[in-house]
């Protein structure tokens, strides 16, 4: 029985930045679970939203740079050291990804930061 040479050094951090699906699968279930009931809530006319975009168009920017980025994240993360035979990012590395990719979407979400729109008549699409 031969050993690879490239064995993997085992983490002995956090086990959710051991692997590279762990937090972004978990930070994209978790993100669609309280966004799309919150735009079920919007859609039905239920409270007040002050979102940059109408209802379905919060919706699509959510879901195409919210949640799909992160699938696509945790899928690669886990793809590319198997497909390179190289070691995966962990520990510090992957906490400092998953931190960037949360904190665009709770930028996002505070309105006060968002960027205020010129009014619908002068908006070209």
């Amino acid at each position: 029985m031969t050993e690879q040479a490239s064995e993997t050094p085992s983490y002995q951090g956090v086990a959710v930045f051991s692997y590279g699906f762990r937090p972004f699968f978990l930070g994209a279930a978790l993100f669609a679970g309280m966004v799309i009931p919150i735009w079920i809530l919007v859609l039905a006319g239920a409270g007040e939203s002050n979102f940059l975009y109408p209802a379905r168009d919060w919706h699509v920017h959510k879901m195409v740079f919210g949640f799909l980025p992160a699938v696509i994240t945790g899928f690669l993360f886990t793809a590319i050291p198997n497909w390179t035979d190289s070691p995966p990012i962990r520990g510090h590395e992957l906490m400092l990804l998953f931190t960037l990719w949360l904190a665009g979407r709770l930028l996002i979400a505070m309105p006060w930061f968002t960027p205020s729109c010129p009014p619908s008549s002068t908006r070209r699409f």
